[in-house]
């Protein structure tokens, strides 16, 4: 296993076993064994967390319930899954700083109730290294080792690099885009190492795969949606699906315009690698109330909905790519200055609004693992938008999303 490999994807315990005796599940660095967790102690859980927290340096598995024969993989005994995935959660999420997303896979015992093999999935973390207890771990050929100070400042120079080149790529993309101005809303995803032509396929029938990605998405208690996108344009490595025709002079586009009209123009680009750049107009206005001066407004609810939905699609499009890495994420909003949150969408103006937004653009960007965008795109939501909705003060919308989805 490593990360010119495709995902191992188990299914059954005979699917451990099959690995095992074919030596796949031997250690290496990107794959750890233990025979089963110690018992709760401050002293498992710290062991545990460097597990976990050298893993995530480039990604990789811990398997519990496989004796560790000196490295290689040996019989596939089991251990009491009882309360195993939470524990292993809660050392993820409170041991380890930045804390970590698992995914683990509970794979039963043919014929013993109660016990089994847990795998725990590591994507290769966009934030690290890891740190526990004042220290980062990396991984050494076969197991966890203290990171020197060397090894650390280089990894976070290369994470700055990064952060830095998309924070470029997020400003073009929003320069080249046809919608643009005050009140659209632009947001991107891209895999930090998507393959080009992974969805080569998948992207010369853009209207399928637009609807594949869009079914059953969550409802939205107002109303919105992610849109009909009918118009189709091919692009470079992909194409770009739209609900208005793109002007044949692109000087002539519809930047000024978007803010003026009535509808919400919408565009996604989805990329042969699994990028998604989506755009929406109009979610900023001026509500007129009888004689009162217009107040400016901004449609909070709509920017949650459809970042929402987005993140979702992105985590499932990079399922179909078959990527299991990190993701960088832009969101954007200008025209802001001066704009409160509209009310809820009950048909009538109260005339009552809160805190005004203090400044022109609303940027923010974000990493994430494919794990934490399939298991919880709420919490990268979260991220993307409690900043600008406790100014707002509508952070309870945020809430109020994570309540819903805890639900579904």
């Amino acid at each position: 296993m490593g990360p010119t490999v495709e995902r191992w994807t188990p299914r059954s315990w005979g699917d451990v076993e099959s690995a095992a005796a074919a030596g796949l599940l031997d250690e290496t660095h990107w794959v750890e064994l233990k025979k089963a967790v110690p018992a709760d102690s401050k002293a498992a859980n710290r062991e545990l967390a460097k597990d976990l927290a050298s893993l995530a340096c480039d990604g990789g598995l811990l398997v519990i319930g496989i004796e560790d024969d000196s490295g290689k993989a040996g019989a596939v005994v089991g251990t009491s899954l009882a309360g195993l995935q939470d524990r292993i959660d809660q050392v993820a999420g409170a041991g380890i700083d930045p804390p970590l997303v698992v995914r683990s896979i509970p794979l039963p015992h043919p014929s013993i109730d109660g016990r089994g093999c847990l795998l725990i999935v590591l994507d290769a973390s966009a934030d690290g290294p890891h740190m526990v207890e004042g220290r980062y771990w990396g991984r050494g050929d076969t197991g966890k080792r203290p990171l020197i100070d060397l090894e650390v400042r280089r990894r976070l120079a290369e994470n700055a690099q990064r952060r830095n080149a998309f924070e470029v790529r997020f400003a073009a993309a929003r320069d080249q885009a046809t919608l643009g101005g005050p009140g659209v809303l632009h947001v991107l995803f891209r895999p930090r190492a998507g393959r080009r032509g992974a969805l080569a396929a998948e992207v010369d029938s853009p209207r399928n795969l637009f609807h594949d990605l869009t079914v059953e998405l969550p409802l939205d208690p107002d109303g919105w949606t992610i849109g009909e996108l009918d118009q189709v344009r091919r692009v470079l490595h992909g194409a770009e699906l739209s609900n208005f025709e793109v002007p044949r002079n692109r000087a002539a586009n519809l930047k000024d315009a978007a803010s003026q009209i009535e509808a919400h123009l919408r565009s996604a680009r989805i990329e042969d690698d699994g990028t998604l750049f989506y755009s929406c107009s109009r979610l900023t206005y001026d509500a007129r109330q009888g004689g009162a001066t217009p107040q400016p407004l901004m449609s909070t609810r709509g920017v949650l909905a459809l970042t929402e939905w987005l993140t979702i699609m992105a985590g499932r499009l990079g399922d179909r790519a078959g990527y299991a890495g990190s993701w960088d994420i832009g969101l954007a909003l200008a025209g802001l200055e001066g704009h409160s949150a509209a009310p809820a969408n009950s048909g009538r103006l109260t005339g009552l609004y809160g805190a005004t937004y203090p400044e022109d653009e609303y940027l923010r960007l974000t990493t994430t693992t494919a794990t934490e965008l399939n298991s919880n795109p709420q919490r990268v939501v979260d991220r993307l938008l409690r900043p600008a909705f406790r100014i707002l003060g509508v952070e309870q919308q945020i809430d109020d999303m994570t309540s819903r989805s805890s639900l579904q």
